[in-house]
């Protein structure tokens, strides 16, 4: 019996080690300060877990090796439950390219942290059983849930358009990662301890089994973290390079690359509706692994949507700032940039702008007619 609660100590340790080792090194590659607060704060909030643990299964636990952590239990208990929050912002940061993030994702991970703990806090826990266990339990969970669905739809959604090829493999590793450690941890020790009856001698055997897989897991993590591609991962977004000024002396430097221009500037291939990577590198007749890197490295984009978008807006901010397009609809001049729909070019136009291109028309007109 000794042995195994050494056991489970030793696998405690490690998985902090590993933890704030794989924190110290994202955090060292970084250079964006939201994503490293992310970082410290998710490794912070699978410490807390370790940690915690030891209080939740205390009576399975010999009495050596228990921690009572008392009035700190709520606070460790709001920071680990709120990783599945971090992470989904965390993937919006490496992922979204710059896209600005959805106020009521914001909204909904500080709900969902207010309801871990603070709100038992205000209300107490000696109310309607039902009630208490669909506002303390169900709706978090249900929230952690969906942060995690959201994370891994950004994971997954815009993978053909990366630009970064170590950027395309390291969607996969963390979607593998992470995604497995959340989701047991939420579907089993959460819901499933929680919703579902299982036997009392089962619980922290299990917790000491998913605990093995996420030191596997992110051991495999750490090792990726120490590869001389990990830091083009997390780069931050590249400003695209002025073409009018640089267009010439690339297109000398590389064929390739001037090909490439001459197809955006002169051609306005981009005015063609659903352009991908691929469709591009058949038009330009260059390797499809080539191109990408050529867009990345010489033209400054890591998403190939992010180029059109680039293009397609400086056109339409073109037309909507000539006198005589006034009358013209903004949804024709999306539509003969190449866009299929006017709410891609809306939000495309409003994260590049900040405005929407009814209110850049109104702006530019004033500044003419001044």
């Amino acid at each position: 019996m000794n042995e195994i609660n050494l056991l489970y100590v030793l696998l405690d340790s490690v998985t902090i080690t590993l933890m704030v080792l794989l924190a110290i090194r994202l955090v060292s590659i970084s250079t964006n300060p939201r994503l490293i607060f992310l970082f410290v704060w998710m490794s912070l909030g699978i410490i807390c877990s370790v940690i915690a643990s030891r209080d939740d299964f205390g009576l399975l636990i010999h009495e050596a090796y228990r921690i009572d952590l008392g009035a700190l239990h709520p606070v460790f208990n709001l920071i680990r439950n709120s990783v599945s929050g971090a992470f989904m912002l965390a993937c919006h940061v490496v992922f979204r390219d710059g896209r600005k993030l959805p106020r009521t994702l914001l909204f909904a991970w500080i709900l969902q942290s207010f309801l871990e703990e603070p709100i038992t806090w205000i209300l107490g826990t000696d109310w309607n059983p039902v009630l208490e266990l669909l506002l303390y339990e169900a709706t978090p969970a249900v929230l952690q849930t969906t942060f995690l669905g959201i994370a891994l739809y950004w994971i997954i959604s815009n993978r053909d358009d990366d630009l970064i090829p170590a950027r395309q493999s390291a969607r996969w590793l963390v979607v593998i990662v992470f995604c497995a450690q959340a989701v047991l941890s939420l579907l089993v020790e959460r819901i499933a301890f929680g919703f579902v009856w299982v036997p009392l001698d089962w619980q922290y055997p299990v917790h000491g089994l998913i605990g093995l897989l996420g030191i596997a897991l992110n051991g495999i993590l750490l090792f990726a973290a120490f590869s001389p591609n990990a830091p083009l991962v997390l780069g931050e977004r590249r400003q695209p390079k002025d073409f009018a000024e640089a267009s010439t002396q690339i297109a000398q430097d590389d064929a390739d690359t001037g090909k490439i221009l001459f197809s955006l500037q002169d051609e306005h291939i981009y005015r063609t509706p659903g352009l991908s990577v691929r469709g591009l590198a058949d038009h330009l007749a260059i390797p499809e692994y080539r191109l990408r890197n050529l867009v990345h490295e010489q033209l400054g984009f890591r998403n190939f949507n992010a180029l059109l978008h680039h293009y397609r807006v400086a056109e339409v901010c073109a037309s909507l700032e000539d006198p005589k397009q006034n009358t013209t609809p903004v949804l024709t001049l999306a539509l003969s940039a190449g866009y299929q729909s006017i709410n891609p070019f809306n939000r495309a136009f409003r994260e590049i702008h900040g405005m929407t291109p009814t209110e850049y028309r109104r702006l530019k007109q004033k500044v003419v007619e001044s």
